[in-house]
Formats: structure tokens, C-alpha cells, sequence
């Protein structure tokens, strides 16, 4: 499964990446800064992607089954119904 995580220089985001390369996941990190990211995979691309832009959003998910977000922009910036206006940061399914 291709999956790309948002925030993916952070301490947590960095344990997903891991974790999801360890499950044999194809993963793309996505990243404001690419140097931040040390680590390096055969199935590791990392990306340049900033949350706050639509368009940068848009092209680092297209073509991805999954997608995980564990960007601090994210409770920032946009509202879940239901949740009093605020998200959840890095929930998601497992993969």
C-alpha cells in the first residue's frame, strides 16, 4: 500500500514512517524542509509539501491508498464537524 504522512520530520511522524516502512509500505514523507529527513529506503520518497498549500497537498497525495497527517498545521488550520472546530492531529486507521 502507498501511503504518505504529513509532518514526517517530527519525532512521532518519524516513528510512523518507520513503522509503515516496516510493515513493507511504499511511503512517501512529506515534508516542508527535505534535508530534515536523514533516513533513507528503497521505499522511502520524501517530498516537499506544506499543509497550508492546497496545490502542494494535492500533488504529494495523488496516488496514494492512505493518507496520514501528523502536522501540527493541521489543528491549526482546518475544522472537523463535529469537534467543536478542532481536528484530531495524527489520528488514523491503521495501515
Amino acid at each position: 500500500m502507498d501511503v504518505v504522512v504529513f509532518g514526517a520530520s517530527g519525532r512521532i511522524g518519524k516513528a510512523i514512517v518507520q513503522e509503515a516502512l516496516k510493515r513493507k509500505h511504499e511511503v512517501t514523507a512529506a515534508v516542508r524542509n527535505p534535508e530534515s529527513i536523514e533516513l533513507q529506503h528503497e521505499r522511502l520518497q520524501i517530498v516537499s509539501a506544506n499543509i497550508l498549500d492546497p496545490a502542494s497537498v494535492a500533488a504529494a497525495v495523488s496516488g496514494h491508498g492512505e493518507i496520514i497527517s501528523d502536522s501540527a498545521a493541521l489543528s491549526r488550520s482546518f475544522s472537523c464537524p463535529g469537534r467543536q472546530n478542532r481536528c484530531w492531529r495524527g489520528c488514523s486507521r491503521p495501515v
